[in-house]
């Protein structure tokens, strides 16, 4: 993973980072981290810099972030796998490590992808029963 990570950190040059994490999605290196990031029982120092190396495979490039986007929990009802890192990101029992690294692969996520973080954006805002529904006024 420090070899991948040496690849796509963002110091290198631009040309350099983009070729590198779009030759990791051709090969199916993005999937495999996902995979692991998705196993059960994987050692936290292993998952924490799983995390920071997808962080770092998708951050700016458009096809990595919507390929990570589609990447599923395999759990009852299938949840995304992002729901599910910044889930371990608010847990208290998570290493403090571990729940820095899901920090940055979440800005890496958000990083130049204007769907991401639009779609972000909508679920941080009430619907529109919500707001019909709203008990309080605004005086000005």
């Amino acid at each position: 993973m420090e070899v991948a990570r040496t690849l796509v950190t963002p110091g290198n040059p631009a040309q350099v980072t983009s070729s590198s994490q779009k030759s990791m999605r051709q090969c199916g290196l993005l999937e495999a981290l996902c995979d692991i990031l998705m196993a059960s029982g994987v050692p936290a120092d292993i998952l924490t810099e799983t995390i920071s190396t997808v962080g770092e495979v998708i951050r700016g490039n458009q096809s990595n972030q919507e390929y990570f986007s589609t990447v599923m929990a395999p759990s009852t009802p299938p949840r995304p796998a992002l729901v599910v890192l910044l889930m371990s990101m608010v847990n208290e029992k998570q290493p403090f490590i571990l729940r820095c690294s899901v920090l940055y692969c979440f800005q890496c996520f958000l990083f130049k992808n204007e769907v991401g973080q639009s779609q972000l954006v909508q679920t941080l805002l009430p619907s529109a029963t919500e707001g019909r529904n709203c008990s309080w006024t605004i005086y000005l």
